[in-house]
């Protein structure tokens, strides 16, 4: 029974990423003053490093906060015109978002983690997102401090101060302590690229925030400065803000308290943005949240109207709002806020009437025309580009190359470039011509490419001992460098095999690097050929191209043990052969390589040339295949994906070719209608998009699903011929340039 308890405990027993998947609003109300003040001393509480300024900045007590109710069964308290501040996981226990964390970043201890660790943590199209494990944790040299199970903490990654994930811990101190990091840490209730981040703008700290990962980066654009003396002048504002009033209300009547709230829903939550709005949406999600805390429930039942429907036309008939009645079902229109019994309507803990008079008047003083002001929410036009990812061909070719081909992304170019590197650097080592010797020497070894004989010319050694040892060697299975450089033989291995022991270290070392036949060539003894190599090849300069990318020194020579009368001649012929070109520098790398005839090794036949699973009998393949051609072959063994950047948000990364915004006029039940789909791969919300639009045309807007079972997106459907209209505010607004529109017509 204990084990029982303790396995299946509230704590340990924790649902991972509430957000992993879409949620809808089901519900929305305004919070009251009182509940705002037991909300905030709850948060000063749980979380001891927050103070009253710090507050404020995200949850402000003089502002109004509304309560969303989310279809996944949490809760979301999101400030007046700001993203969601905390969330309540639906078990009672309240969090922070990602974005109230990058703005107070101090205010929770802390996990701190690696920054691959971070792509499996990130919800992907592929993933929902991992919880936290223990060996994934840094641990900080004055340790992870107290931790008790169903702590709250936040997860950064290292040299990023900016938050990426909010959990609950699922062990304790005690038990890392005796059983070490191992097994699950934390259990990730919400973090950077869910659907509640999504929801809140998908904004984005700082340049570290990328699709896939989170890496290091300084500084932030969200961060609040906050000094010692903001503290103590918060801390004094609060201690002269009257105390809240604990005196009983009267209750209201029915028909009065039906009054109050349908003032107070036009001044605290609904907008001219919102109209046309339904009398039934307008009663259920505005009328409803504004009844004051100490009044009985609203009912229009108990009201002289018996029906909200009249007491809606009632208000029409006071010249209060304008509606329209279609068969009993009543919209209101618009409301009349200049209107005197509007203006002297008084919300409780909200504007008082003289307010309301001087926002109207001010209002008024700006003439009558309700057009808004278009605003700009971009500067500049997103910026789309082409990216390709290995698959499962190409995989080993980029692995072997040293880069990312599981979480990479790269350009056709940056994929090209991985090719000519491996053409030079591994396909030029094998087919190394002899750096001494005579010209007859050079020719024997030209035409015997690939093999290992012409390897150990290239060192030096004599054609007897040479022949002698490729015998030795091809009688182990040793035929070629790849296979030499699979098995890692030793020094006194190759010396067994009849290898000269005064050149086997420098022989061992020319299996991985094209360098100890450029130090020969340098003039550099065998001995200290061989110690030079191996020195630079510890320090990740394993080829000449290496050094000349990473712009070697005389420092780093000097540290690799070169004489130092050699440094400066070592230095000219580096820089030398960067500005020869590839088919005349001296190298061995460079010279041997055809660029219209690149032999083809197994590497390069499975990734770009021969086709997965069975073959043909009797099926042949080339030998030699152009560059040209194999950079062709590369494009269509890659996966395409197109990325979407935006300012100030995270970039978009799909798979396939983008498609544009798709704009079609259709004509349906005698009425003309606009559909607009394709928005969100432009990073562009179709509800944010059909509520403009909403209220610069004054037409009905609705945000329906596209059809099909896998299909996220939704189109926006718009009542008229608003064709136009539409790409105008698409240009001037969000910057989306024609080439990005598909228009379609039809009457």
């Amino acid at each position: 029974k204990l084990i029982f308890a303790r396995v299946f405990s509230r704590e340990r027993f924790t649902m991972s990423n509430c957000f992993k998947r879409e949620f809808k609003v089901t519900t929305q109300s305004l919070m009251g003053k009182a509940d705002i003040k037991k909300l905030r001393a709850q948060l000063m509480t749980e979380f001891p490093a927050l103070n009253k300024k710090m507050l404020d900045l995200v949850l402000s007590g003089k502002e109004d906060v509304s309560v969303l109710k989310c279809s996944n069964g949490t809760s979301l308290y999101v400030p007046a015109d700001a993203p969601p501040a905390f969330f309540d996981d639906g078990f009672g226990s309240i969090f922070p978002t990602v974005y109230t964390l990058w703005r107070l970043p101090t205010m929770m201890s802390e996990l701190v983690t690696y920054g691959p660790v971070s792509k499996r943590l990130l919800p992907s199209d592929r993933a929902a997102g991992a919880d936290l494990m223990l060996p994934g944790v840094i641990m900080p040299d004055e340790g992870l401090g107290p931790m008790h199970i169903g702590q709250k903490r936040c997860i950064r990654v290292q040299g990023n101060a900016m938050p990426i994930a909010v959990g609950k811990m699922l062990v304790s101190a005690e038990e890392v302590e005796s059983g070490g990091l191992k097994g699950k840490g934390m259990a990730v209730l919400h973090v950077y690229r869910d659907s509640l981040w999504t929801y809140g703008g998908r904004k984005v700290p700082n340049e570290g925030f990328l699709a896939e990962e989170v890496t290091e980066a300084e500084g932030s654009s969200m961060l609040a400065n906050i000094g010692v003396e903001d503290v103590e002048e918060a801390e004094v504002d609060a201690d002269e803000e009257p105390a809240e009033e604990d005196e009983d209300e009267e209750e209201m009547s029915a028909d009065a308290l039906l009054e109050y709230c349908f003032f107070a829903a036009f001044k605290t939550s609904c907008t001219d943005g919102e109209m046309p709005i339904s009398a039934d949406k307008f009663y259920s999600h505005h009328m409803q949240p504004a009844r004051p805390a100490k009044q009985p429930p609203l009912d229009a039942k108990k009201s002289s109207y018996k029906q909200i429907a009249k007491f809606i036309k009632h208000m029409h008939k006071s010249k209060l709002i304008s509606v329209r009645d279609v068969k009993n079902n009543i919209t209101i229109l618009s409301v009349d806020r200049a209107h005197p019994t509007y203006v002297e309507a008084e919300v409780r803990g909200g504007k008082s009437a003289a307010a309301t008079k001087a926002a109207a008047a001010a209002a008024g003083s700006e003439g009558t025309s309700k057009e808004e002001e278009l605003v700009n929410l971009r500067s500049k036009p997103p910026v789309v580009s082409e990216v390709w990812q290995p698959n499962s061909y190409t995989k080993p070719l980029f692995e072997a190359m040293g880069c990312d081909a599981k979480n990479g992304y790269f350009t056709l170019e940056e994929a090209h470039q991985v090719l000519e590197r491996y053409v030079h650097e591994r396909l030029a080592l094998d087919c190394a011509p002899v750096a001494t010797g005579s010209s007859a020497d050079t020719t024997s070894a030209a035409a015997n490419e690939l093999s290992v004989h012409g390897w150990l010319l290239s060192v030096g050694i004599g054609e007897v001992d040479a022949e002698s040892a490729v015998a030795a060697l091809s009688s182990d299975g040793f035929d070629s460098l790849r296979a030499l450089r699979a098995d890692a033989l030793t020094v006194a291995e190759l010396e067994g095999y009849g290898v000269p022991a005064d050149r086997a270290a420098l022989a061992l070392a020319a299996v991985f690097s094209d360098l100890p036949q450029w130090l020969l060539a340098q003039g550099l003894d065998v001995a200290t050929a061989a110690a030079v190599a191996t020195a630079l090849a510890a320090e990740g300069f394993d080829s000449l191209l290496a050094m000349r990318a990473a712009d070697v020194s005389g420092a780093d020579l000097e540290a690799a043990a070169v004489p130092a009368e050699s440094i400066s001649a070592l230095l000219s012929s580096l820089s030398a052969d960067a500005t020869t070109p590839a088919a005349a520098q001296p190298a061995a790398a460079q010279s041997q390589i055809d660029l219209n005839a690149v032999p083809i090794d197994e590497m390069l036949l499975t990734s770009l040339i021969k086709v997965a699973g069975g073959q043909k009998k009797g099926a042949t393949f080339p030998s030699h295949v152009p560059l040209d051609e194999l950079k062709e072959k590369m494009g269509e063994r890659m996966t395409a994906f197109h990325k979407v950047s935006v300012e100030g948000e995270a970039p978009l990364l799909k798979k396939g070719v983008i498609k544009p915004i798709f704009i079609e006029m259709k004509r349906a039940a005698g009425h003309n209608k606009t559909h607009v789909s394709g928005l969100e791969s432009f990073l562009i919300s179709p509800d944010a998009l059909a509520q403009a639009l909403k209220v610069k045309l004054g037409c009905t807007t609705a945000v329906l699903k596209l059809p099909g079972n896998n299909v996220k997106e939704q189109e926006v459907l718009l009542q008229g011929h608003c064709v136009q209209e539409v790409v105008d505010y698409l240009r001037d607004v969000y910057c989306i340039d024609k080439q990005w529109i598909d228009l379609k017509l039809k009457k």
